[in-house]
Parts: C-alpha cells; structure tokens; sequence
C-alpha cells in the first residue's frame, strides 16, 4: 500500500497486504501488455510533437501512431505525482491510513506479470516496489539521483526480486552486492555508465525476462526515468549536439514556440501567451557570459531528455522485435512541469561536468512549461499540465490528437479497466475492502469515444497551492495568494484573471474546493481559511534573496524603482509576484515628496490593484499602499492609498506639480493583508478596498486633472529617513 504524508514525507501507518489469491493466468490474447513511461521535470512543451526543439523521434512516433492529449493532469510534485499514480487516490488518502492497492498489485490479481524500473519516491522498508505488488524492480527509491558513477555511490541503485534470489538484470551478477534474497546494491558499475541508458537497458532486460520465461502472461512495467530532474548531468558527445542550439534566447525561442504550437493544433489561437515572470531578464540584456552559461545548462538538459528518447527507441525496438508492439500499450508522460528553483550548490563547476550541479533556472523553466504559466509545484497550469501520449495499435487510431481532458488519477482506473481487474475483490489485511478510486478509465477516450466529464478535479501541494476544476472553470491560489479564476476554454493560458467580474463562481468554487480537502485528508487543515501563509511566504522570500540574487539583479525588468524625494533610499526584489520593498523614506508632506515608488506605466482608463500582504518596521507615519503619479519628480501630482501600522487608510492627494498635499483618513480597522484599488474614468479617480478582492468598500470618488500616462505602483514610506521598514505586496495588477 501506498501511504502519504503531507507533501512528500511517507508514513508505515499501516502495512495493508492485499489478500488475494496467487495471480491467476491471464486470458490468452485479451490482455494487452502495458508500459507506463514517466520522465521527471520534463516541461509541457520540451517534445516536437508538442513543439519543442529537442530531438524526440521515437516518442514522437508514439503520437504519430496513436493518441496526444491536448490536457493532461498531475499533481505537479513528484511523489504526490506518483502516489496519484500507484493508488489510484489523491495523495491525501493515504494519510488518513485508507490506503489501497496498488497498481501492480491491481493488475497482478489479473495474471500479470510486473516490473519496475527507475526512480521509485514512494517510501523504503515495507513500501519498496517488490513489497508494492512489483516483482522485479531496477533503480533507486530516492526523490532523485545524480547520473554518473562518482556521483551515485555504491549502494544507492537497487536490483530487487519479489521472490527470493530471483533477481533478472541488464548487468552481470559481479557489479551487485546481495544485502538480502530480495535485495541486492550495485557496487561497481560497467564502463560509461550512464543512469539513463541504464533504466532503458534494463527495461529491454525486463522485457526479454517477460517474453522467454512468462509468455503466458502478459506485463505491466513501470518506467521511470530520472530525468531531466536536477542535478543536469549528460554525456558530453549529446550536450555538443544542442550548444549552439539556445543563442537566439529564451524570448525569441519562446515565441517561435508558441507559432510551432498553433500549427499542430495543441492550442487556441485566441488564447495569448503569458508573459515571462517580472524578474526574469530579457535575453539581450545580458552579457555574453551569461547567455553563454545559459546556452549551456539549456544544452545539458536538453541532452538529458535527448537520451531519454533514444532509451524509449530501445524498448520500442524490442517490442517489435519480440513481435509483441502490436498488442502493448505503451504511455508516456511527465510527473509535473519544469522546475524553475535556481539553487545550484556549485557554480563554479561549468554544466557539462559530471559532477555538475546546476538546474534549469526559471527562464527556460518558462519555455519548457510554454504555452502555460509558472512552473512544478504551482497549480497553475505550467505546474499540472503534462505531455501525455498513448500508442496501442490494436485499439488506439493513430494520429489522434483528443481535447477530452486526463488527470493520472484516472490510471488505475484505466489499467483495472483494460486488465480486466475486479477490483472490488481486493482485500486489505483487516479483511476490509479497499477504498473506491478516485479516477475514471480513460480507455474511451482510447477508443475515439466520449467519456463522462469528470465532475471535478482537486489539487494541492504544501497546504499553500490549491487549485480546482470544474467544467471550463478553474480556481486557482498559488503560494496561498487570494483566488484567482480563470475560464480554461477561453484561458487556458491563465492570462484573464477573472475573479473580479465572478465573485460567485469564487465563492461557489472555494466552497468546493474546501469540501474536497476536508473529505481528501480527513480534516479541516487542508482548507483554504487554513492555508500555511506565513511558512509559504518566508520561503518564497528566502528564494527571492538568495537563491535568485545569484544570477541577476532586482529590481524587476519591467518595474521602475524610483526614489523620490530627500533621504528616500529603498530596495527591491520580485520573485514569484512576490514584492518586496524595504525603504527608509520620510513620506508625504506639503509640496515635497519622500516615498518609494515601484512603478510601470498606466495609460488612460483603468484600475490599479494591489494587496499589502504585510509590513514591519514602520514608523507611526509610514505607509504602505497603491499609487498614480504624473511623474516621478519630488512635488508632482498624484493620489496615494496607503494603509498605516495601526490600519488607518489614508487618502493622499497633490492636486498639480508643487501645490501643497492634502490627506483624509477614509477608514479605520482595517486588518493585514487588504486589497486596495485605484480605479480611473477620465479625470474621476474612485479609492477602493477589499478584504478578500471580492467585496469591495467604495469610497467618494474624487476629481483630479492628471495626464493620460500615468505611473503606477506599489509606494511605502516608513515615516523617517532614519528608520528602515519593509512592506510586501501581492496581486498587482494594472489595466482594464
């Protein structure tokens, strides 16, 4: 059984044997045979058949022969991914002791035989993959490994038997240490060893095995390769192929990818492609040195998904070899989108070493992820959505490119459909039934046939990302920011924050999203009002100062940070739409200004939004609040809504350049964090705000001649030019 403990730590809460009886023969000629391919951190769009530039041939040639999902769903981590995956459940239910079988110990009461190759994630003891249902597994039970020799180690690669000594291998018995009769540890390793092409060798071993000691019974196999997951580690000869491939840069690239995407049908036209995160720099803004050290980290790991194809040509070739493609279903997919975290331990060792240590970055995160926003472990779609593809020439018509959608929850329910498993005969050890599944067969979607839509999809990670989907609709929260809504058959690109314009569908879809973790975990911790806020922001903030600071400097490429007025001296760093300003401004008085100003521009109607997540440090004067100013001179006109330390919401106005300032306290109370908004029709400017961005208080609109470019942002003063405070802001938008 599968047992899952909050996002990625697993619990023996309880060892649940499925008592069934000895796997009984197939039925001869029915049965497919079924290989599961998932990669690790491979981007939405790093295939050619969904419109990247790495050489994927032979998994291309899986779509060509049969069926590529438009939308396919994860649970954007890689364990809570794979426990979707072997359980059939949300990752949540095991931590309520449920449990359930598990996918091989499903399919093995149908009379199949199983393997497992690769990275395994899902626990060690009692839930290793031969004590899972598996019986023969090759890999690593770790959340990752490095690829090379020097970096793996002696004990960390594992050849394992679910009967005793029975252990089947790509490699002579000399490079294994038995440690038990089901276990034994590569010690040594053949030369040029490389994991990757060790998981594809091993995987043609397995099915060998299959064909020539169990003909009678067809196979299911496990293959999970460890790549492209940090650290980037590849062959050199394959990173030489790609390093001169990146030089145009991320910009560029991603918009050729976008028009790629277009023309084979994977999106709408009249969706619009994301914008690139605040904080990542434009291509040409960087020097030489840095285009070319990220030419080659992108080159590494485009080599490292490069040998991933070459290894899935090698058990595609034997399958057709052993003349048994024609009745194997084989999947391949992704456990999540792209990682963008930029925290390699050593820079100083170039990205084609072996011992390399680098990661992708959050740049080329973005063109891996493209067309969608943000990256692995967000629920936004960049996060969730994966390439999926599926051939079985006995049943899959070829060239079939489906809209219906698919979630990896619904696997167990697919393969107990396909396999013919009774499900309900399956037993845990106190005798109970297992508990239903949470997924619904895709095989009519295999079929070129309509399924149900499911009634509606949950996801979570951490306790600060939610997210569900229900129809055309999708609510989504990312590092427990507000909810935002968008409409996925409009928007599947998550450009149109609609939240504002829908507070009832926010509040019909919240409520689900509640119920759904409360009957997910068993409790009420996993509910939105309980979200983990404080945890999730302060590591969102230690990334944005140190991990980021590496490479590249604040503010943001976009954002203007103006200091304005005497004494005014300030900082800031965007990561995430995060915004950080620490400033030492004295404020706003007569006709002089002292205040920070973090600002883009504004042109004619429209509405400025921010959320003032927190503030520290602030002296009884300061402020912290939403600006529109004329220009960025001390003196100019402007209107300011800023929030004070003890929760006053102050109005500050110049009504022309160097007339004397006049301010109105229009509220008081008001508790952290608030929405404030500044919305303007012509020379009509109407302060707002909101305790959760959908209620909203509006207050007397004023009249104020202002140019039709404006600038606006997020401003802070904290009260003295000797006195530095911090202030955070979340959800800054700007326009219509």
């Amino acid at each position: 059984m599968v047992h899952y403990l909050r996002s990625g730590i697993f619990l023996l809460l309880s060892v649940c044997l499925i008592h069934s009886a000895l796997a009984a023969p197939a039925k001869a000629g029915k049965a497919p045979n079924v290989i599961y391919i998932l990669v690790d951190d491979m981007g939405y769009s790093d295939l050619g058949c969904y419109g990247g530039e790495i050489e994927t041939p032979n998994i291309d040639s899986l779509a060509k022969a049969g069926v590529k999902f438009r939308h396919f769903y994860n649970a954007s981590k890689c364990e809570t991914s794979r426990t979707a995956l072997m359980s059939g459940l949300y990752h949540g239910r095991g931590y309520n002791a449920t449990g359930g079988a598990t996918l091989a110990e499903a399919v093995k009461s149908a009379g199949y035989r199983t393997y497992g190759v690769g990275k395994w994630h899902l626990g060690t003891g009692d839930l290793i993959p031969v004590k899972q249902g598996f019986d023969h597994f090759y890999g690593f039970y770790a959340g990752y490994s490095n690829f090379f020799p020097k970096g793996i180690g002696k004990k960390s690669i594992k050849r394992d038997a679910a009967a005793a000594n029975d252990f089947v291998s790509a490699y002579p018995d000399k490079h294994f240490a038995i440690t038990s009769e089901h276990v034994s540890s590569q010690k040594t390793f053949p030369k040029d060893y490389y994991l990757t092409d060790a998981l594809g060798d091993n995987a043609v071993a397995f099915i060998k095995h299959s064909v020539k000691q169990h003909a009678d019974q067809p196979f299911f196999m496990y293959l999970a390769f460890n790549a492209p997951h940090t650290p980037l580690q590849a062959p050199k000869k394959l990173i030489n192929k790609y390093r001169n491939k990146y030089s145009a840069g991320w910009d560029k690239m991603r918009e050729k990818k976008w028009q790629r995407q277009k023309e084979l049908g994977l999106i709408d036209p009249a969706w619009k492609l994301p914008a690139l995160r605040d904080d990542i720099p434009q291509w040409e803004s960087l020097t030489k040195v840095q285009q070319d050290l990220e030419q080659h980290r992108r080159a590494v790991y485009a080599a490292m998904i490069d040998s991933v194809d070459q290894n899935v040509g090698k058990v595609l070739k034997q399958l057709a070899d052993s003349g048994i493609d024609e009745n194997t279903l084989v999947v391949f997919t992704s456990d999540n989108g792209a990682q963008a975290f930029d925290n390699t331990p050593n820079r100083k060792v170039e990205p084609s070493a072996e011992n390399s240590r680098w990661s992708m970055g959050p740049a080329w995160a973005a063109y891996s992820n493209a067309p969608f926003r943000y990256y692995k472990q967000s629920q936004h779609q960049g996060g969730i959505c994966a390439p999926f593809v599926a051939r079985w020439p006995a049943k899959i018509a070829a060239g079939t490119l489906t809209d219906q959608p698919g979630h990896v929850v619904d696997i167990m329910a697919t393969l107990v459909d396909i396999a013919d498993v009774d499900y309900a005969a399956l037993k845990k050890n106190d005798g109970t039934a297992v508990p239903p599944m949470d997924g619904k067969s895709l095989l009519p979607i295999f079929e070129g046939k309509s399924r149900p839509k499911p009634d509606f999809w949950g996801f979570e990670f951490g306790n600060s990302e939610f997210a569900v989907i229900q129809g055309d609709w999708k609510l989504v929260a990312f590092s427990s920011s507000p909810w935002r809504l968008y409409n996925l058959k409009d928007d599947r690109t998550e450009t149109n924050n609609l939240r504002w314009e829908h507070p009832e569908k926010v509040t019909e879809l919240a409520a689900l999203y509640d119920q759904w973790g409360k009957d997910t975990f068993g409790n009420s911790k996993r509910t939105y009002a309980n979200r983990d806020t404080r945890k999730q922001l302060n590591q969102e903030l230690r990334y944005a100062k140190v991990l980021k600071g590496g490479l590249y400097q604040n503010p943001s490429v976009d954002i203007t940070l103006s200091n304005i007025g005497p004494g005014a001296a300030a900082s800031m760093n965007d990561h995430w739409e995060f915004y950080l300003t620490q400033t030492s401004a004295a404020g706003l008085a007569g006709s002089s200004d002292s205040v920070t100003l973090a600002h883009k521009a504004m042109v004619g109607d429209g509405k400025l939004i921010a959320q003032v997540e927190t503030m520290s440090k602030m002296a009884a004067k300061g402020q912290a609040g939403i600006m529109l100013r004329a220009t960025a001179d001390t003196g100019s006109a402007m209107v300011m809504l800023g929030v004070t330390p003890t929760g006053e919401l102050v109005q500050s106005v110049r009504t022309r350049s160097k007339a004397s300032l006049s301010s109105d306290t229009l509220a008081k109370g008001l508790k952290l964090p608030v929405f404030l908004k500044l919305k303007r029709q012509g020379n009509v400017f109407t302060p707002s705000y909101s305790a959760d961005g959908m209620t909203w208080t509006d207050l007397k609109p004023l009249q104020l001649s202002m140019p039709r470019e404006l600038l606006g942002g997020v401003a802070t003063f904290s009260g003295s030019t000797d006195q530095r405070a911090t202030a955070i802001f979340r959800e800054w938008q700007m326009g219509q």
